[in-house]
């Protein structure tokens, strides 16, 4: 009965400790608005969206083309914002074109322009 108690409770602050080393390493992102905001100057019109983004991009040279972020207008002509949007964010270690072209079905069908983008 001694040992059962011994083991217990020895199992029991190994777990307090540990939590409490994690806890205390562990740091939390900042997700102040006005930091974020500050860091990414993200252009104010429509049509200087999609150049940005291609520019931002091309800074990852090993980014496959199919898993670059991309925003898919529902007027490719006269890109505009539509009363609905769709974001589509991929599983970790997927991209787009694995459930494509379900999204950009829906998209057409409901006239939404759909922002693809990923986690990194």
């Amino acid at each position: 009965m001694k040992k059962i108690f011994f083991w217990s409770s020895l199992a029991l602050v190994l777990g307090i400790l540990f939590f409490l080393i994690l806890t205390n390493t562990v740091s939390t992102p900042n997700t102040d608005p006005k930091l974020l905001s500050a860091s990414v100057q993200v252009p104010s019109r429509l049509s200087e969206l999609t150049p940005w983004l291609i520019q931002k991009e091309s800074q990852f040279l090993s980014l496959k083309p199919w898993a670059a972020k991309k925003i898919l207008w529902a007027d490719p002509a006269h890109k505009s914002k539509t009363k609905i949007s769709l974001v589509y964010l991929h599983g970790y270690s997927a991209t787009r074109k694995e459930i494509s072209p379900s999204v950009e079905d829906l998209a057409a069908q409901i006239g939404a322009n759909v922002f693809f983008t990923r986690y990194t």
